[in-house]
């Protein structure tokens, strides 16, 4: 089972600037965050920045993957900072995980466009050990295989899709079900 302890957000999306901490509830019954508000005041973007930790990338609701100059801070860029990082802690299986992921844009390049103007860097910790990269991703498919995350990272907003997805005999359905199963086949 994975709880998410924490996440830490710097220039991420409508987040701007540093401390953007969000604790997650532990306590073993009453461990449930509900997140409301406004449209365009950060709900999506707090999910997109979790995607974006335990996988790498993060897409839209047409699944187009979101550009690094879309997940930069509007305000950070037009102040010349390029730089956004997340930090997630979760416990899952006995074992305490953080992720950092960050970009930013290469020395070289003043006002980047695509990209390829920017430097990726993650890490990952287990029980604060740090791990190859082919180690985290075999510990984040183990504990939350990217297929199924649309059913425990889904956006209220996209709740019909959701509905399409659980009728009995859809076509949706199906296809979600063998592309679940092919994935986790071909990775094992």
């Amino acid at each position: 089972m994975m709880k998410f302890l924490k996440l830490n957000l710097k220039n991420f999306m409508p987040f701007y600037g540093d401390g953007h901490e969000i604790k997650f509830p532990t306590d073993e019954y009453k461990n449930i965050l509900l997140v409301h508000g406004y449209n365009t005041y950060g709900k999506t973007s707090l999910l997109r920045s979790l995607r974006w930790a335990l996988y790498g990338h993060v897409n839209d609701k047409f699944d187009r993957e979101i550009s690094y100059l879309d997940l930069l801070n509007r305000t950070s860029a037009k102040e010349g900072n390029y730089k956004f990082e997340v930090v997630l802690d979760f416990q899952a299986y006995d074992s305490v995980y953080q992720i950092t992921r960050n970009v930013s844009s290469k020395e070289s390049i003043s006002n980047p466009i695509s990209n390829n103007d920017f430097i990726a860097k993650s890490w990952f910790k287990k029980d604060g050990d740090v791990l190859t990269d082919e180690e985290a991703e075999h510990e984040i498919n183990m504990i939350a295989p990217e297929p199924v995350s649309r059913f425990f990272l889904f956006d209220g907003e996209l709740l019909k899709e959701y509905e399409h997805l659980l009728e009995e005999d859809s076509e949706v359905g199906k296809k979600v079900k063998e592309k679940v199963i092919l994935e986790m086949w071909l990775k094992y």
